[in-house]
């Protein structure tokens, strides 16, 4: 069976795990472990998220535009799960996770909890982000061309998943 049998194209979970990973591999520049609280919505794509770690093998540059570029494969040794009530790194992860959530509903509907989302915004919510779900078309616009040498994340990813299902 496909390691996708289970992965859903538009699965927001998937993500926004893959931008911490990738994010966290460019910070350690070593091999790391993945910790998730219990999470139906994660177990469902983690053989694909494992299916672009490797701590073995040269890392490819990849990148859409010149404000996102990332290495695949991720220098992840895998996912494991945690329970949250033993571990308070991940009631914090949880605690951020619902305020950005709370945020982009705003985001969405104006009349949804205002003054919550404003004082979200007041707390510098924004600044711990590492990007948004929602795309801005202003943004979007304003972005360059992809660095030279750097390969569509599309292709590599193709090839990683195509790898891991073939082995």
């Amino acid at each position: 069976m496909s390691i996708l049998a289970n992965a859903r194209a538009n699965d927001i979970a998937f993500g926004s795990v893959f931008r911490s990973i990738t994010y966290w591999d460019a910070v350690l520049q070593e091999p790391f472990g993945v910790v998730h609280d219990q999470s139906t919505n994660i177990d469902r794509v983690r053989a694909v998220l494992e299916a672009v770690m490797s701590t073995t093998g040269e890392q490819t540059a990849v990148a859409f535009d010149d404000r996102m570029s990332y290495q695949l494969p991720v220098r992840a040794t895998g996912i494991s799960f945690a329970d949250s009530v033993a571990h308070p790194q991940l009631q914090v992860c949880d605690l951020l996770a619902g305020a950005a959530a709370a945020l982009a509903q705003w985001v969405i509907d104006r009349d949804r909890n205002p003054e919550y989302a404003r004082d979200l915004v007041d707390a510098g919510i924004e600044s711990m982000s590492l990007g948004i779900i929602i795309p801005d078309v202003d943004d979007i616009a304003a972005r360059g061309p992809a660095p030279a040498g750097a390969e569509n994340p599309l292709d590599v990813m193709a090839r990683l998943l195509r790898r891991a299902d073939e082995g």
